[in-house]
């Protein structure tokens, strides 16, 4: 089970990190088609793995947010 938790935020994570924001959207898309194709398969385990993927998502985002301000502090 562990093994999938990872595979997962690091899944969410690398999406974050490679779609911008004007992406969101399409990310969160991606994210629902995943957990809907888990859902076929492991049933109600999709839902950990939505929150997952968001949760993978969501610290990627963080990270280039503050690599932005620090990069704006540097110039």
């Amino acid at each position: 089970m562990l093994f999938y938790i990872l595979i997962f935020l690091v899944v969410g994570f690398v999406i974050g990190l490679f779609t911008s924001e004007k992406r969101q959207e399409t990310a969160l898309i991606i994210y629902c088609v995943i957990s809907f194709g888990w859902f076929l398969v492991w049933g109600p385990y999709a839902i950990l793995t939505f929150i997952e993927l968001i949760v993978g998502d969501s610290v990627a985002r963080k990270l280039k947010s503050q690599s932005s301000i620090i990069e704006n502090l540097l110039e």
